[in-house]
């Protein structure tokens, strides 16, 4: 809140100092996945309290609600926040091929919307580090394979495949955009009712350090 004082002259009588508050517009930010487990995660944090949050998620209508989000003037120097990932993984096709596809599709769908965003950040996983994914599909160009006891074509594979994909996407937009982006690979993060204090606030440590980045692109784990 910004105090701004004023003086001037009422029909020739002496000068009155005229006072008024003048609040600055608080920073946009777009958000999608807000329903999920990580964005509900951020959202119990109080690290987007400085910001007006505009919230988009598939739960809350459509399919196509991601993907349209915009007219380009909405995310006009926003900070787009990129969670959202498939529409609930409850969903038996979850982690299917076709269905990360869909995902990948979708998001280069918002990257073309962004070109005149403030700052974008994109939620991926620290699982794209470790041993969940496989050496063949880290190695191979996006290969997609089965896991044991999953249905065909159902594998946690698909799933950190096509999320080391669309972080070498996403970091060739950042540069070829010059817009400030980062990759937040996040740690597991349950359902709220088995979430602990320390997940919640490791997604806040996570996020709030990818909102103070401005470098062109930076990976945030």
């Amino acid at each position: 809140m910004t105090q701004v004082s004023k003086r001037g002259f009422i029909l020739g009588c002496a000068s009155v100092a005229i006072s008024s508050t003048v609040y600055a517009a608080r920073p946009k930010l777009i958000l999608t996945g807000d329903m999920g487990f990580v964005g509900s995660a951020l959202l119990s944090t109080n690290v987007l309290g400085a910001y007006e949050i505009v919230k988009i998620d598939r739960k809350r209508g459509s399919h196509e609600d991601i993907m349209n989000i915009g007219e380009i003037n909405r995310i006009a120097d926003a900070t787009v926040v990129h969670i959202a990932w498939n529409v609930i993984n409850t969903d038996p096709s979850f982690f299917s091929i076709e269905r990360q596809i869909e995902s990948i599709q979708t998001t280069l769908r918002l990257l073309d919307m962004c070109q005149k965003a403030h700052a974008f950040i994109y939620a991926s996983s620290h699982g794209v580090t470790g041993p969940s994914l496989t050496k063949q599909a880290r190695d191979s160009n996006f290969v997609f394979q089965d896991g044991p006891g999953l249905p065909k074509g159902s594998s946690f594979a698909n799933y950190y495949a096509a999320k080391v994909m669309m972080e070498e996407l996403v970091a060739k937009w950042a540069l070829d955009t010059g817009i400030p982006t980062s990759v937040v690979r996040v740690n597991y993060v349950p359902a709220p009712d088995k979430r602990t204090v320390e997940q919640t606030n490791d997604v806040g440590r996570l996020f709030g350090a990818a909102l103070q980045n401005s470098a062109r692109f930076a990976v945030i784990e």
